[in-house]
């Protein structure tokens, strides 16, 4: 992709770099497997022995593979620059602490993160703002005693009955000196002596496990309670407590908290790729994530891309040894990381048209419609600008646009005005004019209607749904909301047909060539022109004699 690319970071971390200047944007996935024995058969089944990527890192890497490629082929239109940060060491040995403080992300103004996960269908994200992940540590604590025989336990001291009451101490720290409105949880998951042997008394105990809270105040003040009380309480058994964090091996990983900025701005970019009923607001979870430290460090957002598909067999938890990604989400996850790049002329041509909008007072939703949406999700430059509106004509809004600019007391041009006529345009009316430096045609949502044996269709308003699904192709069903600065794909399958190469009618393609049998050659023109394949649904209704 002739990327330009920093090695190493955190010993095997690389950053890509992609475009240039400023705003400096993180994109970040962790590439570490885990210590789990991959089932045998399995076609993707690791080379190493005893290691699984059982969290689905490996997708995190591909996704961000995938959106490097597409950004690549955008390079040009991009303002400003992108890094491209695989990380290494996120199940333990905090790498994104570790490439942040090595310089990996310097300059940068945003970061943004996600994470495969089980507990949502594919073709969802789930997000909030704010804390969205706990913060982490994991323990070891040894109690020690006196082993000996344990037909004579007067003569030792039982290191057993101390951890068991610790264990059960220990938990009071969380339901008494924490806040019921702050999660935590502390959970002992092994405990373990230095015999084996079922008549001996063993010297000690070690128990280890983790401590999760949602806030770092929470943290810190557990911390310090289990350093105190652990003594404490195996003192009362004659027995010796100690407490290690083992911050060698797991540093202490802060709840991730996601800046309100960056994930309003998430939430905008997935909602217009996947709609957006399938942006999901979700409560915080406890497990933990060295994202975190990109949180820290500039305004942030992590969020969940869901995987769970029954057909797939992508039914498992994470970290499990049947875990298996559902791979129809690596696309979703190439395209949340991709946007519209406006260029200068672009950005002050649609801020006008926003600002005349509301100078109106006309409530009006501006959408930009068809070919230009398509040519610049391909990387490619256009000029062929439809600004579709959704609440009046195109004269009457051209209109309101020169009294704005007049306002501003800047050059105001004539619309030039094509009424309805149906049997040569489908418009209800255009007004092409000129702003600051473009052309644009000023056009409406609308929907078609058909009468029996008739090829000229009633035109009328419409939603923007009606229109997207009149339009003669997937791809040509895209819009680029203003208002929202967002891609809208509302027959929900326009990116992925574009991604893809594929041509596809919104509707059956029988009945798009019954109401204009000119779209069959329109549809061999366009594969042709773009070098995409035709849906065999496509071919096989041109075929008709009907």
């Amino acid at each position: 992709m002739d990327v330009s690319v920093a090695y190493p970071f955190a010993k095997t971390g690389v950053v890509g770099k992609i475009g240039k200047g400023k705003p400096v944007v993180a994109l970040r996935a962790d590439i570490d497997a885990l210590p789990v024995q991959e089932p045998e058969g399995v076609e993707y089944r690791s080379k190493n022995e005893g290691r699984m990527h059982a969290c689905g890192h490996d997708a995190h890497m591909t996704m961000l593979l995938g959106a490097a490629k597409l950004l690549k082929q955008r390079e040009q239109q991009l303002q400003g620059t992108v890094l491209l940060v695989f990380q290494p060491a996120e199940e333990g040995g905090a790498g994104a602490d570790v490439m942040i403080k090595e310089g990996a992300i310097e300059g940068a103004s945003a970061a943004f993160g996600f994470h495969v996960m089980p507990m949502w269908p594919t073709g969802q994200v789930a997000l909030k703002t704010g804390t969205i992940m706990a913060g982490s540590l994991t323990f070891k604590f040894t109690v020690a005693g006196r082993g000996g025989h344990a037909a004579m336990p007067h003569l030792n001291i039982d290191p057993v009955p101390a951890a068991a009451a610790l264990v059960q101490a220990l938990q009071v720290l969380v339901s008494r000196e924490t806040s019921p409105l702050g999660s935590a949880v502390l959970s002992i998951t092994q405990l373990m002596t230095n015999s084996d042997a079922d008549n001996i008394i063993p010297d000690h105990v070690t128990l280890r496990g983790t401590l999760r809270a949602l806030t770092h105040e929470h943290m810190m003040l557990l911390k310090q309670r289990i350093e105190e009380a652990v003594p404490a309480v195996v003192s009362a058994f004659r027995c010796n407590g100690s407490v290690d964090w083992q911050l060698e091996h797991h540093p202490y990983y802060p709840p991730t908290v996601n800046d309100a900025g960056a994930a309003a701005f998430a939430r905008g970019v997935a909602g217009s790729l996947l709609g957006s009923e399938n942006v999901l607001e979700t409560e915080p979870i406890m497990p933990g994530e060295d994202f975190s430290f990109f949180t820290m460090t500039v305004p942030s957002t992590f969020m969940f891309l869901g995987i769970r598909n029954e057909t797939a067999g992508s039914v498992h938890n994470l970290h499990n040894a049947n875990f298996k990604i559902d791979e129809g989400v690596l696309p979703i996850g190439d395209a949340v990381q991709e946007r519209i790049h406006l260029t200068s002329e672009e950005r002050a041509l649609f801020d006008t048209l926003l600002a005349a909008a509301k100078f109106a007072g006309s409530n009006t939703v501006l959408r930009a419609a068809g070919g230009w949406v398509r040519d610049k999700l391909l990387g490619k430059e256009s000029k062929d600008i439809d600004i579709a509106l959704d609440n009046m004509l195109g004269k009457e809004f051209a209109d309101k646009v020169n009294e704005y600019l007049a306002s501003q007391g800047k050059e105001t041009h004539t619309a030039a005005v094509i009424h309805s006529n149906p049997d040569q345009s489908k418009h209800l009316e255009t007004a092409r004019m000129k702003v600051n430096s473009l052309w644009i045609d000023l056009v409406n949502l609308r929907s078609e209607t058909y009468a029996d044996g008739s090829r000229i269709p009633k035109m009328e308003f419409g939603t923007p749904l009606q229109d997207a699904m009149r339009r003669d192709f997937t791809v040509n069903s895209l819009f680029y909301n203003l208002n929202e600065d967002a891609v809208e794909d509302l027959t929900g399958r326009g990116l992925e047909d574009l991604r893809q190469g594929l041509l596809r009618t919104p509707l059956p393609p029988q009945e798009t060539f019954k109401d204009d049998p000119l779209r069959v050659m329109r549809a061999v023109r366009f594969a042709t022109r773009f070098n995409f394949a035709p849906d065999p649904a496509i071919l096989t209704a041109a075929a008709s004699e009907e």
